[in-house]
């Protein structure tokens, strides 16, 4: 089934944030590309929204399913996968997590590539962080221990611009790791320092920074030096105080931020997979099309005829993977996935799934464990479950020497077994889906 212009099926589902779905929402009466209908699922206790008039008065038809129970990423995006398939008139499929705002030619540069070559099975898109970032670098003074950590001052992680609650820092240099104090979590920083925070861009005419610093008790004055953009001051540390805030000139703003890249296509490496172009600023080093390993299911383009054949995900997985394992299956089947650098879209990233929580870190490994095996193989398999009994042998090493007090390092050490044991059932137990059946 193909026409002139292909219809597509826009899938996404609404977790928590009404906000994340109405922003979306929103972006896709933005596109230039007409021709979709969205698929949206939704658990029970979000029925409220999908009744709300918001959704009455898009400009495209929205189907809506409230889902009996939660059956992860896999699972959800599989009814409503079966859904477009069974209605027979949409040549594509495009996954849109709903923590996004993509481009308003986001579904347009996804077709130009999939139509360009009938072998195309899927088109990943490219992601960037939801908001663009600005580059700080500071300078202090500090304490030189014997252990050979400097020590500067207490970097606290809520400091931020005013009008940007996005959370997503990457601390470039100078960072310790992270730390918690009666007044919250912080970093030591170095002598000097470098750390990408986010920024909201507006039109007026200052930046309001909030940093959140505390001088270091062991030396004397202590002074702190800050470039921000195209900003810079230096001022001294009071030991009572631990905020202080500037006031920025618009341009020394929006003539330093830029976008950073959450993926570029994703490639297999070692015993998993790895999102090319990760935490790099976007330079326009990804702007040509090419052939990928694997997409992201977080945005994303797949050929129906592909899903036909090649099965949907495998719902065991849950949350990740899952879009690694139908990539592996749609290229054996002999597809292509090919990487389309127009189809920009901006990603909350781990909006739902807060990132390094207990969930998080039960998916993420335990299939990264599944994975290897199915994907590469024994060999792959064996170095990813090794690479997980060495963490767990690492927090039980840390919990014994706590004297067996320590919950936090009960709770690690517990997950990891979890995930090791997992893991085995998991590679046993997995099936895949076919639409129909």
């Amino acid at each position: 089934m193909m026409h002139m212009e292909p219809r597509i099926a826009v899938v996404t589902g609404y977790a928590k944030n009404p906000e994340f779905i109405k922003t979306l929402l929103k972006s896709l009466e933005a596109q230039s590309w007409s021709r979709f209908d969205c698929f949206i699922y939704a658990s029970p206790d979000c029925f409220y929204f999908l009744k709300d008039e918001f959704i009455r008065n898009l400009n495209f038809q929205c189907f809506h399913v409230i889902l009996g129970k939660n059956k992860g990423f896999a699972g959800n995006n599989n009814e409503m996968l079966e859904m477009a398939l069974r209605a027979d008139k949409y040549t594509y499929v495009a996954l849109i997590n709903d923590d996004t705002i993509p481009d308003p030619l986001f579904l347009e540069q996804l077709v130009k590539t999939a139509i360009s070559n009938p072998n195309v099975g899927a088109v990943a898109a490219k992601m960037v962080f939801y908001q663009p970032f600005i580059t700080i670098t500071g300078y202090t003074s500090v304490e030189r221990k014997k252990d050979g950590r400097n020590l500067g001052v207490r970097f606290y992680l809520n400091s931020r611009f005013s009008d940007s609650y996005y959370t997503k820092r990457f601390y470039k240099k100078g960072f310790g790791r992270q730390e918690e104090d009666e007044i919250g979590a912080f970093r030591w920083t170095d002598e000097k320092f470098v750390v990408q925070i986010p920024v909201v861009a507006h039109a007026g005419e200052s930046y309001r920074f909030r940093i959140f610093v505390a001088k270091n008790a062991a030396l004397g004055e202590q002074w702190l030096m800050l470039k921000i953009g195209g900003f810079r001051t230096r001022f001294v540390l009071h030991p009572l105080k631990n905020f202080y805030e500037f006031n920025i000139p618009a341009q020394d703003i929006a003539n330093h931020c830029y976008d950073i890249i959450q993926n570029a296509g994703t490639s297999l490496k070692g015993t998993g997979t790895i999102e090319t172009g990760f935490g790099e600023t976007d330079e326009g080093q990804y702007d040509k099309a090419c052939n990928v390993d694997l997409f992201c299911g977080g945005a994303c383009l797949l050929a129906t005829q592909a899903l036909e054949q090649c099965g949907l995900f495998l719902e065991g997985y849950f949350n990740y993977y899952e879009d690694s394992d139908l990539s592996i299956r749609i290229k054996q089947k002999g597809f292509h996935i090919v990487y389309s650098p127009r189809a920009v879209i901006r990603h909350y990233h781990a909006a739902t799934t807060k990132e390094w929580s207990p969930f998080f870190t039960y998916y993420a490994f335990r299939n990264k464990i599944i994975f290897a095996k199915r994907a590469i193989g024994w060999s792959a398999f064996i170095t990813a479950w090794n690479e997980r009994l060495r963490e767990t042998w690492l927090h039980f090493k840390r919990y014994i020497r706590a004297g067996s007090q320590d919950v936090h390092e009960r709770a690690r050490l517990k997950l990891n077994m979890i995930i090791l044991k997992d893991a085995l059932m998991g590679i046993a137990r997995f099936k895949v889906k076919f639409p129909g059946k």
